[in-house]
């Protein structure tokens, strides 16, 4: 609903019905002209406010914030690995979990442990806008595994 069609309902609520080209109305149109950009710079805020929603700069800010490494991809990528950044705890240590993560650290692939050594190796089929040294970096900030990472990217393509 706009901000006339808002104000015009309030003042009918109240009993009033202003004539279409009397001066309430006209009045309610300017009031309107200069709320209408204060309403749309609100909106745009909230927007901002939440991963699901935020554009190119709200996703900067949130990733300025969470990551030293700006990736360079998609808005919905950028999305998908912030929202996985923000989802990791500390009792995620499984490795079906750890493999969950990996889009936080910019990698789809797969995770397997190398035992006897306790090494754990990721096996990325797709870097996401990261290249693999940024990857590895990201790997071990956010994994919150104690353990020595490999990444191989034999099999990513392009």
């Amino acid at each position: 609903m706009s901000t006339f069609d808002s104000m015009l309902k309030a003042i009918e609520g109240a009993g009033y019905h202003p004539k279409e080209s009397g001066g309430i109305q006209a009045e309610l149109k300017a009031y309107a002209s200069g709320l209408d950009p204060i309403e749309a710079a609100a909106d745009a805020l909230l927007e901002s406010l939440f991963i699901e929603t935020a554009d190119d700069a709200g996703l900067y800010r949130f990733e300025s914030i969470m990551s030293p490494e700006k990736p360079n991809t998609t808005l919905e990528v950028r999305r998908e690995m912030l929202l996985h950044r923000g989802s990791i705890t500390p009792n995620d240590l499984s490795p079906a979990v750890l493999q969950e993560h990996l889009p936080a650290a910019g990698v789809r692939g797969t995770l397997s442990e190398q035992l006897p050594n306790g090494a754990v190796t990721v096996t990325a089929t797709e870097l996401l806008g990261v290249t693999k040294e940024q990857a590895l970096f990201l790997l071990d900030f956010y994994l919150p595994a104690h353990l020595e990472i490999e990444l191989d990217t034999a099999a990513v393509t392009g």
